[in-house]
């Protein structure tokens, strides 16, 4: 029985996951990118970890208001510098009306992805939301680099398995060689146990 990514503890939920690589080429036209396919690896997270994880999400207002000052800051900074340069010089005072825009547009977007994020799990049974924070947490954990190139990794469960081609090419930013061969993957790997809580 694999044990937690982080602790080592015995148990949690078992993903099984393949990693995929992307290499971006950039030239003078436009972005390319070089994909292959990487290792199948299992990981485990323990239900210790995830209900962590799932209290940091629903109940840490702290990292919230954090993320609320930041946007604040830019606000005020906006109409000081708004109302300072207001009959004066127009480059500052339209930096200053930038700023009070991006505050405002950059609180209300915190404003609805936390309240998405939250009617989310509120929507989902104890089993499947300890499931989707330790998902999520295993994402945290897990490198999203190796050199130059980004790791994305795609899980081997019921829902992956449902989808087809051309899903998984849009939903993870797959080349269709890529999507082709992740499908059949997807399709020859015995998902017994994968995703569910360990005893």
């Amino acid at each position: 029985m694999k044990k937690c990514i982080q602790y080592g503890k015995s148990g949690g939920v078992l993903f099984r996951v393949i990693e995929i690589r992307t290499l971006h080429i950039r030239d003078f036209t436009e972005e390319k990118f070089i994909q292959n396919i990487g290792c199948t690896r299992d990981y485990t997270v323990c239900l210790a970890c995830a209900r962590n994880y799932l209290d940091r999400i629903l109940n840490n207002k702290y990292a919230i208001y954090q993320q609320c000052i930041i946007f604040n800051v830019m606000l005020l900074a906006g109409i000081v510098m708004t109302s300072l340069f207001f009959y004066t010089d127009g480059a500052l005072r339209l930096l200053g009306e930038a700023a009070i825009v991006c505050g405002v547009l950059g609180l209300f977007s915190l404003y609805r992805e936390t309240r998405c994020r939250h009617k989310t799990y509120e929507m989902l049974n104890e089993k499947k939301r300890l499931k989707k924070a330790a998902w999520e947490y295993l994402l945290t954990v897990l490198p999203g680099k190796n050199n130059e190139m980004d790791i994305t990794y795609i899980p081997v469960n019921e829902e992956t398995q449902s989808l087809k081609n051309g899903d998984l090419m849009i939903l993870y930013h797959l080349l269709p060689e890529i999507a082709v061969k992740v499908y059949m993957r997807i399709h020859c790997i015995n998902k017994k146990n994968v995703g569910e809580p360990m005893v």
